[in-house]
C-alpha cells in the first residue's frame, strides 16, 4: 500500500519535484539535467502499455 500511495503522490501534477543529493547527481551525470531526464522518461512511458 505504501508503494501505491508513494507512486501516485509522486506522479500527480505538482507531485514529486526535483530530487536532491546523489540521485540528482546521477541523473545529471546520465541525462545532462533533470528536465532532460523528465523528457526522456515521458517519451519512453508513452510507448509502453500497462495497467
Amino acid at each position: 500500500a505504501w508503494n501505491h500511495n508513494f507512486f501516485w503522490e509522486s506522479m500527480k501534477p505538482g507531485g514529486g519535484g526535483v530530487p536532491t543529493g546523489i540521485l540528482l547527481e546521477l541523473i545529471e551525470r546520465d541525462f545532462g539535467s533533470f528536465d532532460a531526464f523528465v523528457r526522456e522518461f515521458k517519451a519512453a512511458a508513452t510507448t509502453q502499455f500497462g495497467s
